[in-house]
């Protein structure tokens, strides 16, 4: 299984962020929020440096941007792994790129056939990527929901029970995408999503992913050493990514929920 170093990895955010033919810096500093997220302890030592070699690439692309783009990042990830750098798989930089993608308002088809290209290029199955778009939109659906009923002008006991139902669901897809990208050291067990299952209870997925992680578990010690030291950040990246992606309108809503405690307090 291939493991992307981390450094070049994160250049592909930047190209992904400059498809659409600009990058402004709103954008750029985006893209350092998210180079700070995939590696924290190390990122200040180098993104002036990334940032630059990024610039340089597309600068002066033209009517060929796409095809530049496309030739960076199929250099930028010609680069795998040290020893010393837990880097990203395949999976995992795709998801990451997928939220990349949706964090704004606009994920246009420039973006969606870059992300298509990579997952080619790392060998990862259409049907995954699939799911792992179809994840990504019912997120980003579900969030669209919270923001909407944590802004209704209705009685706290009433918004409670919505915003409740809507995270579990949140939760249910995030915990559905970590086994997802975790399954990709276990080619002999893949872990099948099936697109209903968002109107799965939570101990329904849980008796269809516990297996999955069961044979993880068993398959991690007889692994190379890079590639088990990544298994474990795998899910913990994948969860703290979607974290941020999704978590902000909940602390909103609990700032909101303190709000409406002090009134019924008063």
């Amino acid at each position: 299984m291939k493991i992307y170093e981390t450094r070049s990895a994160i250049k592909t955010f930047f190209f992904l962020l400059a498809i659409d033919g600009t990058i402004d810096e709103d954008e750029i500093k985006h893209f350092h929020t998210i180079g700070l997220s995939i590696d924290p302890g190390h990122y200040l030592d180098y993104s002036n440096v990334l940032e630059s070699e990024c610039k340089s690439v597309i600068a002066g692309a033209g009517d060929e941007h796409y095809d530049v783009i496309s030739e960076a990042v199929d250099e930028a990830l010609s680069h795998e792994a040290k020893e010393d750098d837990q880097g990203l798989t395949p999976r995992l930089l795709v998801w990451d790129l997928f939220a990349a993608a949706f964090s704004n308002s606009v994920y246009d088809e420039s973006e969606r056939r870059l992300i298509n290209h990579i997952a080619r290029k790392a060998g990862i199955d259409k049907s995954v990527v699939l799911e792992m778009e179809q994840m990504m939109k019912t997120l980003t659906s579900i969030q669209n929901e919270i923001n909407w009923a944590s802004q209704a002008n209705r009685p706290y006991p009433e918004i409670k029970p919505i915003i409740d139902e809507l995270e579990k669901r949140q939760n249910v897809i995030t915990e559905a995408a970590e086994f997802l990208i975790a399954d990709e050291i276990d080619a002999d067990n893949p872990y099948e999503y099936k697109p209903d299952f968002f109107d799965k209870t939570k101990s329904e997925i849980d008796k269809r992913v516990k297996p999955v992680t069961d044979k993880i578990g068993k398959t991690v010690k007889p692994v190379t050493d890079k590639v088990g030291a990544t298994v474990a950040p795998v899910a913990s990246k994948a969860k703290e990514k979607t974290g941020e992606m999704f978590g902000k309108l909940a602390m909103k809503f609990n700032r909101g929920n303190k709000n409406a405690d002090n009134k019924e307090g008063n």
